[in-house]
């Protein structure tokens, strides 16, 4: 998986917090990923409990902000301080934070100051499109904060290229997603079928 422009370098970020972490028994790791849809935010998540703290995905605890409700927060109270049979990290991962009701941000944020005193090897990455400022305001103080902005054209561009494109396809449709990765992909992915066709 290739991240680029400012997720790409938020991987390094995350790279050495996770090795401060682990020298220190596996604190616990909290992280929040923000910024305008398509630019790679949800890519970084999956990095960290991937690649990062090689976490199988079937032991990851992945949920969409519009599933987590009160009960869904009462759950995760449970389970979080379970140990994994397989990795030494246990991951909790919310795409889309900012669409969980407020009263369940709360309680989440709540379980997070109960549970995470002497907790080891657990992380949790949340994900927000919106401005952090409209989460519930101890997010601000319990998470690390990654905003990211969209890549550049030009980086795009590149990783269209690397996807066969021809230069100018490449640049035209890089110049029109306006910053949004996931657009772009998908428009280069219909350019080439067309190109087939």
């Amino acid at each position: 998986m290739k991240l680029i422009g400012p997720a790409g370098k938020a991987v390094t970020l995350l790279e050495k917090a996770v090795a401060r972490s682990e020298a220190n028994d596996r604190t616990p790791l909290l992280f929040i990923i923000s910024g305008p849809p398509g630019i790679g935010k949800s890519s970084a998540a999956r990095y960290l409990v991937e690649q990062l703290l090689k976490v199988n995905k079937f032991e990851v605890a992945k949920y969409s902000g519009t599933q987590v409700r009160i009960d869904t927060v009462e759950e995760l109270a449970r389970s979080l301080c379970l140990k994994s049979l397989f990795s030494p990290w246990r991951a909790l991962w919310i795409d889309e934070v900012d669409h969980m009701p407020r009263v369940a941000q709360v309680r989440f944020l709540t379980l997070l100051d109960d549970i995470f005193e002497g907790l080891k090897g657990v992380a949790v990455v949340v994900t927000c499109n919106s401005d952090v400022s409209q989460l519930e305001e101890r997010f601000n103080s319990r998470f690390t904060p990654i905003p990211l902005q969209a890549p550049k054209p030009e980086e795009i561009g590149e990783l269209l290229q690397s996807m066969e494109l021809p230069q100018a396809a490449a640049s035209m449709i890089a110049m029109s997603c306006c910053g949004n990765v996931r657009m772009a992909i998908k428009d280069a992915n219909s350019w080439l079928l067309c190109q087939e066709g």
